[in-house]
């Protein structure tokens, strides 16, 4: 919460900043209003959908704290169902906001590389982008927040694997195992599980082809 607010209040000062110096200019007013109401809505719904990732991840600890207090394979069966069914069932509640939150970052990556490709490395370049370049960093940073309720799902079996149910009941032990490989549990957007790999390896992709796409004009040329 206080990184966006601190995130939102560094886009405020550096667009007033701006502003301040082509005071003469009303469209460069106008553009600084716009920008700021804009970037406003985005931050305020991008730390909506990290709040409630972020309580899906409790949602999973707490899960871990009970599963080690009491170790009762019935109970541990039932708790996982109810685990499963509300992270998918939030996550598919929010995930209209959350597609329309990485498109838009989808859009803005290459306009931002464009503009700095084109405006050059200048103090002036880097004062203009900053601002959008925070926006994005926010927004790709709630992709990461939503891939760690995966991962912590994902390495829930390892962590019962290491338990102890007693004597005699490890045929139960690998039992829950196997239920909980087999649930797929997980923070899901339309219908794909998110992970935080999963999710550097489309960061990673989507700048490696956004870079291809601006380069190819110049290798034309020569």
């Amino acid at each position: 919460g206080f990184a966006m607010l601190g995130c939102w209040a560094a886009i405020v000062l550096i667009e007033i900043t701006t502003t301040v110096v082509d005071v003469h200019s009303s469209e460069a007013t106008l553009h600084t209003g716009a920008f700021i109401v804009c970037s406003t809505v985005l931050l305020c719904l991008a730390w909506c959908l990290a709040y409630i990732c972020h309580g899906l991840a409790v949602v999973v600890d707490s899960f871990c704290v009970r599963m080690f207090s009491d170790p009762d394979v019935r109970r541990i069966l039932h708790e996982w169902n109810v685990v499963t069914a509300v992270v998918h069932k939030a996550s598919t509640g929010i995930q209209s906001g959350f597609v329309a939150l990485q498109a838009s970052t989808v859009l803005a990556i290459p306009a931002l590389l464009s503009d700095f490709t084109e405006l050059g490395v200048e103090l002036r370049t880097v004062s203009a982008l900053l601002p959008g370049t925070i926006v994005v960093v926010c927004v790709v940073r709630l992709l990461f927040i939503a891939g760690t309720v995966t991962d912590r799902c994902r390495r829930m079996p390892a962590l019962v694997n290491s338990l102890s149910f007693g004597r005699g009941k490890e045929s139960a032990r690998q039992h829950i195992v196997e239920y909980m490989n087999n649930s797929a549990s997980g923070f899901y957007m339309l219908e794909v599980r998110i992970s935080s790999g999963g999710a550097l390896i489309l960061l990673y992709v989507w700048i490696a082809v956004t870079c291809l796409i601006l380069t190819l004009p110049h290798a034309r040329v020569l």
